[in-house]
């Protein structure tokens, strides 16, 4: 167990976290000391041709998967972009975190 003031190996530490919607526990996670994390905004949209949804980050470019279904492209994006990630960092390269989505939304016009 992980206490104040403890250091040194990092050790798996179970948490209760709760989904803040509906309040549902999301599980165990682990904690280590030596992760670090990113935030990525990422967009999955329907595919043209295709039953499936493709994913990708705008933070990210040329970094994209895509799956049969949201859940499935979600997950998928996560592992493409962990992979993208580990490349950047094992090649020394930076990891771009400055890129902020702000707003996407559905416009729909007429015209006469």
């Amino acid at each position: 167990m992980l206490r104040p003031g403890n250091r040194g190996t990092p050790r798996d530490v179970r948490l209760t976290a709760r989904d803040a919607t509906h309040g549902w526990p999301l599980g165990a996670l682990r904690y280590d000391a030596d992760v670090k994390f990113y935030s990525f905004e990422i967009v999955i949209e329907k595919e043209e041709d295709d039953e499936g949804y493709l994913a990708y980050s705008p933070t990210l470019p040329g970094c994209f998967s895509n799956g049969k279904t949201i859940e499935e492209a979600r997950t998928n994006i996560r592992e493409a972009i962990q992979q993208h990630i580990s490349s950047l960092l094992a090649h020394g390269q930076p990891v771009p975190q400055n890129t902020k989505l702000v707003y996407v939304e559905e416009l729909t016009v007429g015209i006469p």
